[in-house]
């Protein structure tokens, strides 16, 4: 479909405790449709939104810096269900591999 997809979000990150982050999250999404309506013979775009989501994502380290675990509660409002509400969980175990995973980025000062 011809247009453009936009999303607008805003996350906070909280360090709960030295190994647990608590985000939140909303977000929502739009698309601009190129010709949407037509006005004394001029097309217009317009913009609709198709969805909203919001979340509260949960991250611990599970061990030293290489092993992670996230499970994010969240629900969503989409145009395609009519904005009904749509619960969601998502889990995620993460694995940091290679020479430098776990590392700390270098600071450098100039």
């Amino acid at each position: 479909m011809p247009g453009l997809k936009l999303v607008q979000g805003v996350s906070l990150h909280w360090l709960a405790t030295e190994r647990d982050t608590l985000s939140p999250l909303i977000e929502a999404t739009a698309r601009t449709h190129p010709y949407a309506f037509e006005d004394n013979g001029h097309d217009h775009p317009a913009t609709f939104v198709e969805q909203v989501w919001c979340s509260l994502r949960y991250r611990r380290r599970l061990h030293r810096e290489w092993l992670y675990l996230e499970a994010e509660p969240g629900f969503y409002f989409s145009r395609e269900y009519d904005f009904g509400f749509e619960p969601s969980v998502r889990l995620k175990l993460e694995v940091l591999f290679g020479t430098r995973a776990g590392q700390k980025p270098e600071v450098s000062n100039g």
